[in-house]
């Protein structure tokens, strides 16, 4: 009978220390517009919205109390902990339900905001730029996929306009591209941006050589073969047939590899071990001379020769394809 007593004591006791838990979260965002008492200058959220909520075993599936946010604590910006567990207090008093223990930052912050802009309207927007500039720079059987990872919405301070997509500039199309998305108001004020990533794959024109081409060698004495290639999985900027014109390999590429801009320079006008005239003019008489290129160079730049008659070296700048002058 004493060991009952004891039991049952036992057990009062713990039920006057039972307590609820609340761990408040350094921040809250709320939207407005959306929040309970819309239209009343008070706004009352559910209290998990202000951090984690641990109830008492025997009041599990109770339902829990509302936190009321006053307008000074919205002007403000922050809710104390003091005031939310003055809240409860109250709360637990009335509903002679357990004791709350609040723990975590003295103060919430409160995070207002006017709109959430869901990130599928700005996948949607990116997506149909994207494609659309796919098209305009000539790639066929366009695919572009989303693949952002983190779903959240973007919040903005004031009524959204309009979203706005910034130009996209990428010198070599690659496999995912991101789209900056800006969300602007009705008086064009940038209220948020936000990037969105896509997964690409776009076929596109490729000229690749018929045999190896060596470097320095002109593209138009090789044979060219014309091929379609998904370009974004190639990560490449390739040539177009015009770019290829008059250009010349600029490092050694192989049979079946791809023409991109990177490989292609133009022509010198002079190139190392060229045979040209040198012209100089001392006093009134005008000389010329042969002399042999040691490197490549192109109208303007400086280039060293070596006299055909005597074996000296010289500096003289390119007037033109087998033409420099020396002096002044």
């Amino acid at each position: 009978m004493r060991y009952f007593l004891c039991l049952v004591i036992y057990a009062l006791s713990l039920s006057c220390w039972a307590e609820n838990h609340l761990t408040l979260s350094p921040y809250v965002t709320l939207i407005s517009t959306n929040e309970h008492g819309k239209g009343k200058e008070e706004i009352r959220i559910e209290l998990k919205r202000l951090g984690a909520v641990r109830l008492d075993g025997a009041q599990k599936g109770s339902a829990l109390p509302m936190i009321v946010l006053s307008p000074r604590q919205l002007r403000a910006g922050s809710i104390s902990k003091l005031e939310v567990d003055k809240q409860l207090a109250q709360w637990a008093l009335e509903s002679s339900m357990s004791s709350w223990k609040v723990e975590g930052p003295d103060y919430v912050t409160l995070n207002l905001a006017a709109e959430k802009v869901d990130l599928a309207a700005l996948e949607a927007k990116a997506g149909e730029y994207l494609n659309n500039w796919l098209v305009d720079a000539g790639f066929q059987e366009i695919k572009v996929k989303p693949v952002s990872t983190k779903r959240r919405s973007v919040l903005v301070s004031r009524r959204v306009a309009e979203i706005r997509i910034r130009p996209l500039e990428v010198s070599a199309l690659s496999r995912r591209l991101c789209i900056w998305a800006d969300i602007v108001d009705a008086s064009g004020v940038l209220l948020n941006s936000a990037p969105v990533w896509f997964d690409v794959s776009a076929m596109g024109e490729v000229w690749t050589p018929s045999t190896d081409a060596e470097k320095g060698t002109a593209v138009d004495v090789h044979p060219l073969k014309r091929e379609f290639i998904d370009v974004a999985a190639a990560g490449i900027e390739p040539a177009s047939r015009r770019e290829i014109e008059g250009k010349e390999f600029s490092r050694r590429v192989e049979s079946g590899q791809p023409i991109t801009k990177d490989v292609l320079r133009a022509i010198p006008e002079i190139k190392n071990g060229d045979i040209v005239f040198v012209e100089v003019r001392v006093g009134t008489v005008f000389l010329r001379s042969r002399a042999e290129a040691m490197h490549d160079a192109y109208i303007g730049d400086r280039i060293k020769l070596k006299s055909v008659s005597s074996g000296e070296t010289m500096l003289g700048v390119v007037l033109s394809a087998g033409r420099v002058w020396i002096g002044s």
